[in-house]
């Protein structure tokens, strides 16, 4: 799942972005959400605000219409080959495949890859 901060409402908390665009942030690592729960907080003590799950697809879906950032962990990131200490905002989503698990996917059809945002999912 992707980990947005959200209000008691269960909505995620929007973001304004370069030109005014509100965006919402899903974050991949939940201690990448937790983190920005605690700054949350003290901007926002009225909401009560918390990190709830939501859907990688739902937030793919809506990072792709311009409504959110996707936030991948910057550890996936480095594991990806980003460069150490890179900003994870505004990066895309890597994704890690298992080759050993794949399979044949029929008469005309290439080989189906099971995908991970974890390497160590990956290599498990």
């Amino acid at each position: 799942p992707s980990s947005p901060v959200a209000n008691e409402r269960g909505q995620p908390l929007e973001y304004e972005a370069p030109g005014g665009t509100p965006l919402a942030m899903f974050y991949a690592d939940v201690q990448a959400a937790q983190a920005e729960l605690v700054d949350a907080r003290k901007m926002y003590p009225e909401l009560d605000c918390g990190v709830i799950p939501i859907g990688v697809g739902t937030a793919f879906r809506l990072a792709s219409e311009g409504k959110a950032l996707l936030i991948p962990s910057a550890l996936e990131l480095e594991a990806a080959g980003a460069p150490a200490g890179s900003s994870p905002v505004g990066q895309q989503l890597p994704l890690f495949g298992c080759l050993e698990i794949s399979r044949d996917g029929g008469p005309g059809r290439g080989p189906i890859l099971p995908l991970f945002m974890s390497r160590s999912d990956a290599l498990a």
